[in-house]
């Protein structure tokens, strides 16, 4: 943490995200990282204006959330937000990354209803269904989505942004986890209505 502190450089930042992320994979570490007050720095990383240190900071989220309490912890402190942001980041790797961290913060009902709450999440999120959207593992999409689709509300949202549309050309695409999400969706019959191409 004392690199942390001490770092004028935020490139710097990268180096020391990326081996906090090597050291979460060991849960004793992890807590500890937790305990001394990592999940504010972490925070700070996901909002810093270099990209890599972001994408970095995404994956050190998806390592780190591996219990319901620092998935409270980190909804708390503003991870979901800044990671909502970076769904509608510049570079593909950005995108993938946060979708990566947020399907597993969205296992808990907080930051789901955050999520939910934000302006552009949803939408965000069912842009990335796009097929043409290229080197962007759809799973973690699929993740987010189906937290979502008990919601009446976020369904319909999801289908006025056009998600059964992007869903019906992944299923064609044989693409694993499409057709269970496109069926959720289906639920009410609501989606014939709003498609659209």
């Amino acid at each position: 943490m004392n690199f942390w502190d001490s770092s004028l450089n935020p490139k710097s930042l990268e180096v020391v995200v990326n081996f906090v992320r090597q050291l979460a994979s060991c849960p004793i570490i992890a807590d500890s990282l937790i305990a001394n007050g990592f999940i504010p720095w972490l925070k700070d990383a996901l909002n810093c204006g270099v990209l890599s240190v972001r994408i970095a900071s995404a994956r050190a989220v998806y390592e780190l959330s591996f219990n319901s309490k620092t998935r409270k912890e980190m909804g708390e402190c503003g991870c979901t937000i800044a990671l909502i942001k970076m769904l509608d980041g510049k570079v593909v790797e950005e995108k993938d990354a946060a979708a990566m961290a947020l399907s597993k913060l969205l296992l808990y009902d907080g930051n789901q209803k955050v999520f939910r709450n934000g302006e552009r999440g949803i939408a965000n999120a069912v842009q990335l269904l796009d097929p043409s959207t290229q080197n962007l593992d759809k799973m973690y999409i699929f993740s987010i989505l189906s937290e979502l689709v008990n919601s009446k509300k976020c369904r319909k949202q999801m289908v006025v942004v056009g998600a059964c549309v992007y869903l019906q050309k992944l299923v064609e695409m044989n693409v694993e986890g499409a057709k269970r999400l496109l069926e959720s969706l289906g639920r009410g019959k609501i989606w014939g209505v709003f498609a659209r191409p």
